[in-house]
């Protein structure tokens, strides 16, 4: 194997390629910018800095004027006892009453919250999956 013996494989051969070969990632006409320096980590997207950057410039949410309804036995006794602010406490006419219902209407009666008898039908036109 005279003179075989320092084979390259795929390696261009010097001389061949059109203009310069470092630095500039080819001829000047057609060469390549620099990227310029690295941005600090709060300007690179996707990194965890900017995520935080940009979560800390956002708005927060604006309260609405929407009422919100609570609906069950347990979920309405436990509002009251907590004193969660509340306009109405709308009962289901002929609705069995228990110990929940009793204390309830109790509550709201002593935080001057006005209690309305109304039909089941109206309840669950009330829910959104009545």
């Amino acid at each position: 194997m005279a003179g075989n013996s320092r084979r390259r494989g795929a390696v261009r051969k010097a001389g061949t390629k059109k203009g310069p070969t470092v630095g500039s990632g080819g001829v000047r006409r057609r060469g390549l910018e620099g990227r310029g320096a690295t941005p600090p980590a709060h300007m690179r997207p996707g990194h965890p800095a900017a995520k935080r950057a940009a979560k800390a410039t956002r708005k927060p949410a604006k309260p609405t004027d929407e009422t919100e309804i609570v609906l069950g036995r347990n979920p309405v006794l436990e509002c009251l006892r907590a004193e969660a602010p509340a306009s109405a406490l709308y009962v289901a006419l002929g609705a069995e009453a228990d110990e929940r219902m009793t204390e309830s209407v109790t509550l709201a009666a002593d935080r001057g919250i006005p209690i309305l008898e109304v039909p089941r039908t109206d309840l669950d036109r009330m829910s959104s999956n009545g």
